[in-house]
């Protein structure tokens, strides 16, 4: 999890076509402490939607759109034939180049369905080179596994509809994806902009998860 030196997690959130945000949403760079201000319906909690659903992909991305009213709830009423979107940047334990994670999903017959996932670096290594290097790559239903002797694997999924961080979570073959297993499970604090109380974004119903002291992560704040 982050250091006490570097606490920033989350780097960049951009979600497109996805709830209140269009497909030319650039996204928001984040911070240590993240606080949301605006009038209702300015897309606050759109935000916290958005790293809800990231969060769920080492266990049920669906789980999250059906509470929500369903995924078709979920994409951009202005062009709800395009697949949504959501992308993360976050810290890498790796190294120093920011991990990037990308989902895309649409609604097929009112049903969740993974459209594309990439997990990769941020940021081209070298100056020349024409692609980032990425440890796994969704490709249109033609996945391939990068791993740690950077062979590239094709994959057979179990489930194309969920994420591969519940099919793959070997940390020997693929640590690059173990760790993005850990950084997801980890725990934010979500401020109820109406209580006032600071809620678990786990179980909201209490008041701290009991697995991360929450200072040693990004807490996002959403007020009205």
């Amino acid at each position: 999890m982050p250091e006490p030196t570097n606490p920033v997690l989350i780097h960049h959130l951009a979600p497109k076509n996805f709830l209140s945000f269009g497909p030319d949403n650039a996204g928001i760079d984040l911070k240590a402490l993240n606080l949301f201000i605006g009038p209702n319906g300015c897309g606050k909690s759109n935000l916290i939607e958005a790293v809800s659903l990231m969060r769920s992909a080492p266990k049920e991305m669906r789980d999250v759109t059906r509470k929500g009213g369903g995924v078709a709830e979920w994409i951009w009423k202005g062009d709800p034939r395009e697949p949504a979107s959501v992308e993360w940047t976050v810290r890498n334990s790796q190294g120093s180049m920011l991990l990037r994670h990308y989902v895309a999903f649409r609604s097929v017959g009112q049903s969740f369905s993974l459209v594309d996932e990439r997990i990769e670096d941020s940021e081209l290594k070298l100056a020349d080179a024409s692609d980032v290097d990425f440890y796994y790559r969704y490709q249109q239903g033609r996945p391939l596994l990068n791993t740690i002797d950077r062979r590239k694997v094709k994959v057979l999924l179990t489930e194309a509809d969920r994420s591969i961080l519940v099919q793959r979570r070997d940390p020997e073959a693929y640590p690059e994806l173990a760790w993005w297993l850990k950084i997801t499970k980890g725990c934010e604090f979500i401020e109820n902009g109406h209580s006032g109380r600071m809620r678990c974004s786990v179980n909201p119903r209490r008041r701290t998860c009991g697995m991360t002291p929450w200072k040693r992560i990004s807490p996002i704040l959403a007020s009205s």
